[in-house]
């Protein structure tokens, strides 16, 4: 119970930590901003993890909890993390299918693998949460959960936001190389790759740590890097967003100089232009901020 506690603890300060660093940028860059389907997605990763980090604060600090309240707690902590996470890689699935041109078919096919991993996420879930089962602590005055059974099916979830994240970061190496053959490594593309990759590794990291915790220990610590991940979604999701944020303020300067070979040299392999791609991802940026790249022309006038 206490090294789930310090764990929990650990992961409400590097939340916590996270929102200071980065709270002046997205007052400023982000909180004035038409409201859109981005925006909120954004707010709902960045700002539904306090909740969640509440909540599992409660059952693991409050003295004389009943065993009632642990169940009906450490469900709702359960199923508020999992959307949360649902939510950051809604935002992978978005940057994606924005570098990839967003075609109609490849929206339908992102959507399948969306909700062919969501589904069985969600059937793990439910099981896991039904399965855990709690006990009364020998001191009424010791503060916290005691957790003395659970299913280890929970494991299937870390698996499949592994393969799923490793499916987002093929498409994004694939289309990162064609970038950066055919336009070079612009400010924009180097922070959007930059941000998924690191994504991905630090994810990769703290899923397979949580597949080892959940088979190889006691059912008492088998969601103790839970909240961890789950805030690790949130901190990484969301600076994604403020960093895309940051770069357009930019872009308007950057890419209004850039010539008109950039231009044709990038339409006929399908790679969208970066301003595309920012008001795609980013959902953030009002119409006056990035000024679109010059039309196509042909080679002999340009």
């Amino acid at each position: 119970m206490r090294m789930e506690t310090y764990s929990n603890m650990a992961a409400a300060s590097l939340l916590l930590y996270d929102c200071i660093l980065t709270i002046h940028r997205e007052v400023t860059l982000i909180w004035p901003s038409r409201l859109n389907a981005v925006k909120i997605l954004f707010f709902l990763t960045r700002y539904m993890a306090f909740a969640d980090v509440s909540l599992v604060l409660f059952y693991r600090l409050k003295p004389q909890v009943t065993i009632r309240t642990c169940e009906v707690t450490y469900k709702t902590a359960g199923w508020f993390m999992m959307f949360g996470i649902v939510v950051a890689e809604t935002i992978l699935l978005v940057r994606t299918w924005a570098i990839w041109g967003r075609g109609k078919k490849l929206a339908v096919a992102l959507t399948l693998v969306f909700i062919l991993a969501v589904g069985p996420g969600v059937a793990v879930e439910d099981i896991f949460l039904n399965s855990i089962v709690f006990a009364p602590l020998s001191n009424p005055k010791t503060p916290g959960c005691l957790i003395v059974g659970g299913s280890t099916i929970i494991s299937i979830n870390f698996i499949i936001i592994i393969v799923f994240e490793t499916f987002v970061l093929v498409l994004t190496l694939i289309k990162a190389i064609q970038h950066f053959r055919l336009a070079g490594r612009q400010g924009f593309l180097s922070v959007l790759y930059r941000d998924g990759l690191l994504f991905y590794a630090y994810c990769l990291a703290i899923s397979l740590v949580n597949v080892i915790v959940v088979v190889a220990t006691p059912r008492g610590l088998s969601s103790t890097l839970a909240l961890i991940q789950r805030v690790v979604h949130s901190c990484l999701t969301s600076r994604i967003l403020v960093n895309l944020r940051l770069a357009t303020t930019g872009a308007s300067r950057q890419y209004s100089v850039v010539t008109y070979a950039s231009s044709t040299m990038l339409r006929p392999f399908s790679l969208q232009s970066p301003s595309t791609i920012l008001r795609t991802i980013d959902g953030l940026i009002e119409s006056r901020t990035v000024v679109d790249l010059p039309p196509s022309t042909d080679a002999t006038e340009t």
